[in-house]
């Protein structure tokens, strides 16, 4: 058996206390982490979107920014508000 290091051991007693007084067995710290992995594994999309810092591009986040894109079309670009570099100026002259 391995042993695994975790800094939230509060969390596994409170989620052992939980199981106990929900199901009426106490289930071990190992069946706990076990359970949670199965989890995990049966949902991976969501654990993939917890565990990633970057926002992910979906269709309805693209449809999103696309509608936005199009409502700012005619706005123009304002040098002047800005604190703009060449590069800037360069790009985003019209």
């Amino acid at each position: 058996m391995a042993v695994i290091k975790t800094t939230n051991k509060e969390i596994i007693d409170q989620l052992q206390a939980k199981l106990t007084l929900q199901i009426g067995r106490r289930f071990t710290q190992q069946e706990i982490v076990d359970l949670c992995i199965e989890f995990a594994q049966e949902n991976f999309e969501e654990l993939i979107n917890r565990a990633s810092n970057i926002p992910r591009l979906t269709p309805q986040l693209a449809d999103q920014i696309l509608k936005k894109i199009d409502e700012l079309d005619e706005v123009p670009y304002d040098l002047s508000l800005s604190s703009a570099s060449g590069i800037d100026k360069d790009i985003y002259s019209v």
